[in-house]
């Protein structure tokens, strides 16, 4: 999508921010001091613009608003900090990594999928997020960003491959089976085990949805 003069301000404004800092850093101790700047700088902006978001529960591209700007921004940066590192990290450097973007992360929980939007979603004590899952706290509706806090409480389990639409909630204990799809703004009880395309729940578990907005 083309991005507006807000979208540009903002970036052109962040390249500014990284290219100073790369070149401080290479007057300082040359080229590895350049490369260090310019990620810590790209991870200020990118923790900064999210944050910027958190508070939203829709934008509009296409230049807007300014936090659809920042928005824009903030998930360029997460590409880019991001997804080289995560094939490279364990679980708990994984958590750290979310957690340092904005993403609450409890003690003991394991991430091993990938987190969209971080500062919206929150991961319970000893919760389970599998190798591939998905959890993203935003839909794309129309040229307009709907955005959903997800929140999976203690002790659940997001299965491999599943995939968590904004607004979603898993209640403590509750199983999200492997290759699922919950839509947005559904919330399974606790204790209870879902799976499917959209998620049901399976057999033996008591039904109880929240019908989309």
């Amino acid at each position: 999508m083309r991005p507006g003069s807000r979208e540009l301000t903002v970036f052109l404004a962040a390249l500014g921010f990284a290219a100073a800092a790369g070149l401080c850093g290479y007057l300082w101790r040359g080229w590895g001091g350049a490369i260090l700047f310019v990620c810590m700088s790209a991870f200020a902006v990118g923790r900064v613009a999210l944050w910027r978001v958190a508070a939203s529960e829709s934008l509009i591209l296409g230049g807007g608003d300014w936090p659809a700007a920042f928005w824009n921004l903030g998930a360029l940066l997460m590409d880019v900090i991001c997804s080289p590192l995560e094939p490279l990290l364990s679980s708990p450097l994984r958590g750290i990594l979310y957690s340092a973007m904005g993403a609450r992360i409890g003690m003991g929980a394991m991430v091993c999928g990938k987190l969209v939007d971080p500062q919206l979603i929150t991961v319970g004590r000893h919760a389970v997020i599998g190798e591939g899952a998905l959890l993203m706290a935003h839909s794309i509706e129309r040229g307009t960003v709907r955005l959903g806090p997800i929140v999976i409480e203690q002790g659940a389990t997001v299965g491999a491959r599943a995939v968590v639409m904004p607004g979603c909630r898993l209640g403590t204990g509750a199983t999200l089976a492997a290759c699922a799809l919950l839509p947005r703004n559904t919330r399974i009880p606790a204790g209870e085990t879902w799976g499917g395309i959209p998620a049901r729940p399976l057999a033996g578990t008591q039904a109880s949805m929240r019908p989309p907005a």
